[in-house]
């Protein structure tokens, strides 16, 4: 059994999963509603990882299990937080997040690019001028600086702006009032790191005795070039907390491959702690002592799943869900039975493979519902209009004039559904 819903559908707005296990997140409540958290950008404009022009953050709230879904005012102004035993409340940011906005616009004005500010945009990278790419290298930073994507109308940043993603601390924020409230730390010194990025929205959890544990990743900077670069290659890493989000430790998980960045968490009932990473072939590792240690990451058989989530299933299974960006396009789950030492690839579940095959199909998020069923939320991608010219075929590399469009939709399916390609 499975069936479909678009849930947000903006004309003239793209909204995103994309950031998703980052940005976007979906929760269960504990009366069976679901909440769900993304964002969305005027397609006008820049609307990318580092720069939307014109931005909402959408936060929307079903009472049917999926089947309508209605817009609500957000209580979170970062992300839905992790909810411990007692109710106190915690999530991480970084100081880029804490930023206040007048002082962000100011930033870019004193370094000559306040062009790229609007009272509504998103900054989710730091910008810089583009004649300072080669000292931000030099100073062992990731940089990006490709303005524009495989089509002509599919723009990054302007011309004159490159971006960097290294910020300098987490912090947590911690409520012991329901939200009214919140305490903040500095928890974190990533100074190190020439790029990090955390996947708290979507890759949190919180073990049954309250430890906490957030996906994180980067690339350590190097005082002296090993092998040309000054940036060594990305780790996967775990924030680790034991006491109710006060204070976090910032664990190693070995790698086996280069290559690994963004991951998500899953706790089984067997106590043990599952992270999925990110790759051309998705990669699994484990810890069976509460996230203090992990194993060297080894493959599942899942290829060209990204962005991806995971979700514990009342049966014992594991769920990872993930975007199928390639021929056909769409989103896709599959199954291990043994706490992700296998995967079921050659059921693979195969929820949507009608879409425009692109890098902007949206991570999905999932939860289990009371009678067994998942619901999983995620982005598509469609035309807005198709014009003479226009390359719009699912194995072809796409042209469209004006560019994609893309918006919110889920599905609601069992355990058992299956389908095949087609």
């Amino acid at each position: 059994m499975k069936w479909d819903v678009d849930i947000y559908d903006r004309p003239g707005w793209n909204a995103y999963t994309y950031g998703y296990p980052g940005g976007g997140a979906i929760r269960l409540q504990a009366n069976g509603d679901i909440v769900i958290r993304f964002e969305s950008g005027d397609a006008s404009g820049y609307n990318d990882d580092f720069l939307i022009d014109h931005f909402r953050r959408v936060t929307m709230h079903s009472s049917n299990g999926g089947h309508s879904w209605t817009e609500i005012e957000s209580p979170w102004p970062y992300h839905i937080p992790l909810e411990l035993s007692d109710g106190t409340l915690v999530e991480i940011v970084d100081d880029r997040q804490l930023t206040p906005r007048n002082e962000q616009k100011a930033r870019l004005e004193s370094l000559g690019i306040g062009h790229a500010w609007h009272d509504d945009c998103m900054l989710s990278w730091d910008l810089w001028p583009a004649s300072m790419a080669e000292q931000l290298r030099a100073e062992g930073r990731v940089v990006w600086d490709l303005h524009a994507g495989p089509t002509p109308d599919q723009r990054y940043l302007p011309d004159d702006v490159v971006a960097t993603h290294d910020p300098t601390n987490l912090f947590s924020r911690v409520s012991n009032d329901g939200g009214a409230t919140w305490s903040l730390s500095k928890v974190v010194d990533v100074t190190g790191y020439g790029h990090f990025g955390c996947m708290f929205g979507g890759g949190a959890i919180v073990l049954p005795d309250d430890t906490i544990l957030v996906p994180c990743y980067g690339g350590i900077k190097h005082a002296e070039p090993i092998d040309g670069n000054l940036l060594g290659p990305l780790q996967i890493l775990v924030l680790r907390s034991e006491n109710s989000g006060k204070s976090f430790e910032l664990i190693e998980v070995p790698a086996s491959v280069q290559g690994y960045n963004e991951s998500c968490l899953v706790y089984h009932p067997s106590g043990r702690v599952i992270c999925l990473l990110r790759a051309e072939e998705t990669g699994c590792c484990f810890s069976d002592d509460g996230g203090r240690t992990w194993t060297v990451p080894r493959g599942t058989g899942i290829r060209g799943g990204y962005p991806l989530s995971a979700l514990a299933l009342k049966s014992g299974a594991v769920l990872c869900g993930y975007a199928h960006r390639r021929f056909p396009g769409g989103i896709r789950a599959t199954l291990s039975h043994d706490a992700g030492e296998t995967w079921d690839i050659d059921n693979e579940k195969i929820l949507i493979d009608s879409c425009l095959p692109s890098s902007y199909i949206g991570g999905p998020g999932s939860v289990q519902l009371a009678d067994g069923s998942i619901f999983s939320f995620y982005n598509l991608v469609k035309p807005e209009v198709v014009r003479n010219g226009d390359i719009v075929d699912l194995d072809r590399q796409i042209t469209l004039t004006p560019r994609w469009h893309s918006y919110i939709a889920g599905s609601c399916y069992t355990e058992e559904y299956i389908r095949t390609p087609g």
